[in-house]
């Protein structure tokens, strides 16, 4: 899958999630090489372009505690259950050390799993997920 197809099949998923859950449940998302020791960002989509580079570091924090130290696949996702503001919710594996990002400026992912909406909304992002173990994203810098 090229950078472009990823794009677009994470938008329409977010449409997809937002239609069910009749608000977005992620307003911001990334695409991340977590590659080497710092990670670089080659697609953002939300209200932070100026200042998410310079965040990255600490909104990725509570998502890395469930990176580490456990080996996922392509397709493999996790969500962290208390990440606040802009500390990064969701993480998606889409390919050799490349990883999608998902956050909610407003909600927890606790706050979102509340809703009764939650278990429809979340198809959309479990279909994207077999769609990219199928046709991982491949980057060439």
């Amino acid at each position: 899958m090229t950078l472009e197809q990823a794009a677009n099949d994470v938008n329409a998923c977010m449409r997809d999630m937002a239609k069910v859950y009749t608000k977005p449940v992620f307003d911001e998302w990334l695409m991340v090489s977590l590659a080497g020791s710092k990670g670089a960002i080659f697609y953002y989509a939300g209200p932070r372009q100026d200042e998410v580079k310079d965040s990255f570091p600490g909104d990725v924090q509570t998502l890395a505690e469930e990176l580490r130290g456990r080996k996922h696949e392509v397709g493999d996702f996790a969500f962290a259950r208390r990440a606040e503001g802009t500390h990064f919710d969701a993480f998606l594996v889409i390919g050799e050390n490349l990883y999608l990002l998902c956050n909610n400026t407003e909600l927890t992912m606790d706050d979102i799993a509340g809703s009764r909406l939650w278990l429809k909304a979340r198809v959309p992002f479990v279909q994207l997920s077999e769609k990219i173990r199928e046709d991982p994203l491949v980057v060439s810098w």
